[in-house]
């Protein structure tokens, strides 16, 4: 797993008046959305799938009056469109840069409960607190979906012999694999449980005694 620490959340803009996402529904609320495109890709389909845990869609948003409406720019980005009143809400991942400084513009970010998250496990979503201290803008923590995490995968059948030339290669050569900029791939995070990189599948029988051999897991 590629460590990477995230949440996907919903931030409002306090002229909405809305609190959670209750509010949303009840109110028939005609948000106007900005979310990451294209629309196929896993931020509106994990976005969706939020709201119908609710008993809404991002369609029934649009039949309210709303809008949804999908841009490339990441939601720093958009942050902009908030201030200038051309959205009320922006649902997306990437927290480090864009909830700390939408805090700070006063955007409030909607928790989802546990009914919800009960609805959204099933589908493999996990639950991820999103943390003051991490963020000292907000008022309070509050709980998401966790977004964390790159899974590198193969299918079981794998021989043994190519899952271990492909985890001999990435030690031999992390040192020029760069990770968000950070420095070398750190494969000491990338074969443990942890919060930047959950690990919900096993490891490849191999690639576990890859690890365990060369000292990456206990």
């Amino acid at each position: 797993m590629l460590p990477s620490f995230d949440q996907i959340v919903l931030g409002v803009t306090e002229r909405t008046g809305l609190t959670s996402f209750d509010d949303i529904r009840k109110q028939k609320y005609p948000l106007r959305v900005s979310l990451r495109g294209p629309e196929g890709n896993s931020v509106p389909l994990v976005a969706n799938e939020i709201c119908k845990a609710y008993g809404f869609t991002l369609d029934d948003i649009v039949s309210w009056g709303g809008e949804v409406s999908y841009f490339r720019r990441l939601p720093g980005a958009r942050l902009p469109d908030i201030e200038k009143d051309e959205a009320d809400a922006i649902f997306d991942e990437a927290v480090r840069h864009w909830v700390g400084p939408g805090a700070a513009m006063g955007m409030r970010f909607l928790p989802i409960g546990d009914d919800a998250i009960a609805r959204l496990e099933p589908l493999g979503l996990r639950r991820g607190p999103v943390l003051r201290s991490d963020f000292p803008n907000l008022p309070a923590d509050f709980q998401s979906v966790d977004f964390s995490g790159f899974p590198i995968f193969t299918n079981a059948n794998v021989p043994d012999d190519q899952v271990t030339a492909i985890c001999a290669a990435l030690v031999a050569r992390k040192a020029n694999i760069p990770w968000e900029g950070t420095g070398p791939l750190p494969l000491e995070r990338m074969c443990i449980d942890n919060r930047e990189g959950p690990i919900d599948v096993p490891l490849h029988p191999a690639a576990e005694a890859f690890w365990r051999a060369e000292g990456y897991l206990n």
